[in-house]
């Protein structure tokens, strides 16, 4: 089971709300913070990206060149972890022992520079800190996931759950299994110009910007898992079980 159906190669996944499910039902009932009221808050700011740069495995180390470098918005945040190939949790009591490690690395030293100097660096955030944060922002980025084995991630049913408008990396999901075709291509990115003109273009459009979300929120069925959680866990546990009551 996975984000969506996934029958390439010798993929047979069938798709499963795992999104939906962690961040709706669990993140509304246990991190006590209330989804439904994301539309009372005033967005101000524009864009916010928030995960990892600092991998040596992959190709998510280029995406700073690739889009963030060169990017300047003074609404915009960039919340990166100082640790290479990971993040930082509260209970992580050797916060300053992993930053010097990064530091050390010779291959990472330069972008975690350019990262530290950069305006949009806002420093970390905890995981259970972001929901706190997500409603004020308008876009957030979903970039190309950090393992060369996977495609698809839960960040798009985030934002969209907390009224935030996903912008895709191009290399994000291009077989379309997790957005539509018709949605997706309206918010894809190649760059740090495309990333600016988009955050202009939906600005300017605000009608643009909330049709989109509406139409996310129907697909991805935000409405009935926050209205019938219960409900909505049977049905997909009943994919898995068919026999369960």
């Amino acid at each position: 089971y996975y984000f969506a159906d996934d029958t390439r190669g010798t993929r047979r996944f069938k798709k499963l709300g795992i999104a939906q499910i962690q961040h709706v039902v669990y993140d509304n009932q246990y991190k006590q913070t209330s989804i439904s009221n994301w539309s009372d808050i005033e967005k101000t700011r524009n864009l916010i990206f928030a995960g990892t740069v600092f991998q040596t495995k992959g190709t998510r180390r280029f995406i700073w060149d690739e889009f963030l470098r060169n990017f300047s918005d003074d609404k915009s945040s960039f919340y990166i972890p100082l640790r290479k190939n990971g993040i930082i949790k509260p209970n992580n009591y050797r916060v300053k022992h992993l930053h010097k490690k990064l530091m050390e690395d010779s291959e990472l030293s330069d972008l975690h520079n350019d990262v530290i100097q950069h305006p949009c660096f806002k420093g970390s955030l905890f995981p259970n800190e972001l929901k706190h944060v997500l409603p004020r922002y308008k876009y957030g980025m979903v970039f190309r996931c950090i393992s060369i084995h996977d495609s698809l991630n839960f960040r798009p049913v985030l934002y969209v759950t907390n009224g935030v408008l996903p912008l895709f990396d191009y290399r994000y999901d291009p077989e379309y299994l997790q957005v539509p075709k018709h949605i997706q291509d309206q918010l894809v990115v190649r760059c740090a110009s495309d990333i600016n003109s988009k955050i202009q273009y939906f600005n300017a459009n605000d009608h643009a910007r909330t049709a989109l979300l509406d139409e996310l929120r129907v697909f991805f069925e935000i409405n009935e898992y926050e209205e019938n959680p219960g409900g909505m866990i049977r049905r997909e546990i009943k994919k898995m079980i068919p026999e369960f009551a």
